[in-house]
């Protein structure tokens, strides 16, 4: 086999155009071209996703030895000359051989391998125990340093009063019942922030955030007389007794707003709308649109609405950064406990074991893995792991995030700096797909190595569907090729352009008819917001006119969440009699009380230590 040679390469493939077909050839490339199979590193997000990676890569190899046809075709799928099937049966033979040795697996089990390789250099010990973040062992562990904090802090004067003092700050201007749930959120919540960013000057500086100054932050005049002169403007201007009644309400709730003020009614109703026109009132002159009438604010007036206006967001943005502060804090003693109690018992999620393979890892002072040997502040990990990974493969990497590329980037950027031609990256994905941004994910990832390698790595765009009919595609060309330029911020729309391209069906309507819509419920002029249900009912009216089990046919309702649907699920069951309807969402039968305590006994005779399983079955009438 004649060896090839492989440019690094970025593909940017919408949904349905191939991404698995592109990274399984790309794998084939590189054992044809004589790549040993433990070389290689392709990592995608789920076990489910490497499974289907190494399925495909078989799949094709079989194919390619069944007949030279087909070996001619999948030669030139990978840019060969033609191979014989006897040639790809090697190949396949050799990949069969190395199954125990080869590296088709996901980010989570990658960085965990490493990091049982390093134990000592982590300061973790070489035994160590995975559980899943947000699980019921997480949570024990979280009330374990919590616990320890205060065991801690009571050898030492008002230390536990300094950590409520904390959590009052980072959750100023709320009103907490129940503290102890509220504190386990938001330590949930911003714990990873805190590891990537654990400078104090970074949270709640006004300096950090606007480098250039806030200007709703200097504007600062008197507002108790901008509320009067508002007023007494508008009835001089002879406005309708209800305007003039809804304005007067919002300058009297705007001139008493503090930190600790609810958002009352007048705020909810008018607020919008004159931030909507801030433009408008900062030139002079704004038509504000309120129970069906237009008025229209000059001069001063507009002045007045504009003072007002920034005295609430002020408060909001000055209570934002108290918040943030506070938080800081907060994290800031959690997280010094958390690491001490985590090092000792060797208990980590995955996030934890992907923090400390980070520069962000304090213990291990910041040390990075590659394949330089000898390197000061580098984790060789040639040796430990017993592979070379020349050549790697990323799928899905739009869903990367900042702590998972921490992990790579030292590897990723030796090879993309290595002008050998003995090593390659290929990364593919479409950010137009990303949905683990709430797991921490982060799109522009994909846009900001382009940036900064651009000049070493080809790009390529797949944009033919083979999964959506022309119906579909259409339509979302019609959608996305022209967003509005009054809607969205400019910056978002060029973000969004540089990636997005027309898309093509590969699919033939053979006869077939179809249509594809985007409805909303009306807004009745403006006054009016639909909510779930105007939407559940537009859902109910098109089954009903369908009548889809009358035509032979099925019909599926997407939606975003579980809890979206059950709901869909309850109101077409009401509005569509005679449509069996069923939920297919996740975990839906945990919603029999049953099941759930049923699942709590499993739960607690796998984890003798699951209290939260124990106390509900304890709750139930099996006790």
């Amino acid at each position: 086999m004649t060896p090839i040679s492989l440019p690094h390469e970025a593909i940017s493939a919408s949904a349905g155009s191939g991404k698995t077909f592109q990274l399984a050839h790309r794998y084939i490339r590189l054992l044809a071209a004589g790549v040993e199979p433990d070389h290689v590193a392709a990592l995608t997000f789920s076990r489910k996703a490497a499974g289907e990676i190494f399925d495909s890569i078989v799949d094709y190899l079989c194919e390619a030895t069944d007949h030279p046809d087909a070996a001619r075709i999948t030669s030139d799928r990978i840019g060969v000359a033609p191979l014989q099937p006897e040639e790809f049966l090697l190949i396949l033979k050799k990949l069969v051989r190395e199954l125990h040795r080869l590296h088709i697996g996901t980010l989570d089990s990658f960085t965990v391998g490493v990091l049982r390789s390093f134990p000592f250099e982590l300061g973790i010990p070489p035994a160590i125990t995975l559980m899943e973040s947000g699980g019921a062992e997480a949570s024990l562990v979280q009330e374990r340093v919590l616990a320890s904090i205060y065991r801690r802090g009571a050898q030492i004067p008002d230390a536990p009063d300094a950590l409520l003092e904390a959590f009052a700050q980072a959750s100023f201007g709320h009103s907490e019942k129940r503290i102890e749930d509220n504190l386990s959120s938001l330590i949930s919540a911003y714990h990873t922030y805190y590891r990537l960013l654990p400078d104090s000057r970074s949270w709640g500086s006004a300096g950090a955030i606007w480098p250039g100054g806030n200007q709703w932050l200097t504007m600062d005049e008197e507002a108790s007389n901008a509320a009067d002169r508002l007023v007494t403007l508008l009835r001089e201007q002879g406005a309708a007794e209800k305007v003039l009644r809804r304005f007067a309400d919002f300058a009297t709730t705007a001139r008493d707003y503090t930190a600790r003020s609810a958002w009352a009614d007048p705020l909810k109703y008018l607020f919008p709308r004159l931030l909507e026109a801030a433009d408008d009132l900062k030139s002079g002159s704004a038509c504000i649109m309120t129970d069906k009438a237009r008025t229209v604010l000059d001069g001063e007036a507009a002045a007045a609405v504009l003072t007002l206006v920034a005295r609430v967001i002020r408060i909001h943005l000055l209570r934002a950064m108290q918040r943030t502060g506070g938080a800081y804090q907060l994290l800031d003693r959690y997280n010094t406990e958390y690491e001490h109690v985590v090092r000792t018992a060797g208990t980590l999620t995955f996030e934890d074991a992907q923090f400390l393979l980070s520069s962000a890892n304090r213990s291990s002072g910041g040390a990075r893995l590659s394949r330089q040997s000898g390197q000061e502040g580098r984790l060789y990990i040639d040796y430990r792991l017993d592979a070379r990974l020349d050549h790697w493969l990323l799928d899905e990497f739009q869903d990367t995030s900042d702590l998972q590329w921490d992990v790579l980037a030292n590897l990723v950027e030796e090879i993309l700096q290595d002008d050998s031609g003995q090593r390659s990256f290929f990364f593919v994905g479409d950010v137009k797909q990303a949905i683990y941004g709430w797991r921490g994910g982060n799109p522009q990832l994909f846009g900001m190595l382009l940036d900064k390698y651009g000049d070493v790595i080809e790009t390529k765009r797949l944009a033919k569907s083979q999964r959506s009919c022309p119906a579909i595609v259409s339509m979302v060309n019609d959608v996305f090729s022209q967003l509005p330029l009054d809607r969205l911020p400019v910056e978002a729309i060029a973000q969004w352009q540089r990636f997005w391209e027309p898309h093509e069906s590969g699919q033939r309507p053979a006869g077939k008819t179809g249509v594809a819509m985007l409805m909303e419920p009306p807004c009745d002029g403006g006054e009016y917001k639909p909510g779930p249900e105007d939407r559940y009912r537009i859902v109910a009216g098109l089954l009903n006119d369908i009548r889809p089990l009358d035509r032979g046919l099925s019909a599926a309702v997407l939606v975003r969440s579980n809890r979206d649907g059950r709901s869909v699920v309850d109101y077409l069951r009401s509005a569509c009699p005679g449509l069996p309807v069923v939920h297919e969402g996740r975990a839906a039968i945990v919603d029999n009380p049953v099941v759930s305590v049923m699942l709590s006994v499993v739960k607690y005779a796998a984890h003798p230590g699951d209290m939260y399983a124990w106390r509900h079955v304890q709750m139930s009438p099996l006790v």
